[in-house]
């Protein structure tokens, strides 16, 4: 499934209020903020965004709130990914009703399936939306990698259209993905490639 969703995409932060509530004035002032210093697309609630730590009304209300204030402005890319199938299911399910661009689905952690549970994971959350998405291999956090022979055999699967690589040792060009850099110095290798751009943190700070 092609899928064009700019060059510079920022991971972006969950702001909090002194309470630990969150914080969604502060999230709109920062949207409007990152678009008008050269973000193509947001990605929310990935691992910057504490989709790990938000409970499900805070996760689904931040990608509510993104898709109400910027859709018009920019892609928006929300992060849905879970280690449980069910609830990766169920959170695809919720924000592919919400009307985003494209879904970030990192591979399960810490109960490191085999590749073949890698497999039907990824086949249970593909029938769950018509969604693009976009697989996350981020092997230091999940402790788990996706190898490129993996990821091409996930690309035929209906709705797979790119890969957030954040494991430096995996880039290279694969049948039917896109790449993003997951990892801010990984930017240039992935533009040499003649890959799209990155999921970026370090654009919070330095867009254009």
């Amino acid at each position: 499934m092609p899928v064009n969703l700019g060059s510079i995409l920022t991971a972006m932060v969950t702001p909090f209020d002194a309470d630990g509530n969150v914080d969604e004035q502060a999230a709109v002032a920062l949207m409007h903020h990152l678009v008008e210093h050269g973000s193509d697309g947001l990605v929310i609630c990935g691992t910057t965004g504490e989709a790990s730590t938000l409970d499900d009304e805070e996760h689904i209300g931040m990608i509510r709130l993104a898709v109400e204030e910027m859709k018009d402005r920019c892609t928006i890319v929300a992060g849905v990914g879970s280690n449980d199938t069910r609830h990766a299911v169920e959170m695809t399910e919720r924000a592919t009703e919400v009307g985003l661009d494209a879904l970030l689905h990192v591979n399960p952690y810490y109960n490191r399936p085999n590749r073949r549970g890698i497999v039907r994971h990824c086949e249970e959350v593909c029938r769950a939306t018509n969604l693009p998405i976009v697989l996350y291999n981020i092997p230091q956090r999940t402790g788990s990698d996706l190898p490129n022979d993996l990821l091409a055999e996930l690309a035929q699967l209906e709705h797979v259209a790119a890969v957030k690589q954040s494991n430096p040792d995996n880039l290279a060009k694969i049948d039917g993905l896109e790449i993003y850099a997951g990892n801010d110095d990984m930017l240039a290798d992935v533009l040499d490639l003649g890959e799209p751009g990155g999921i970026l943190v370090a654009a919070h700070l330095f867009g254009e």
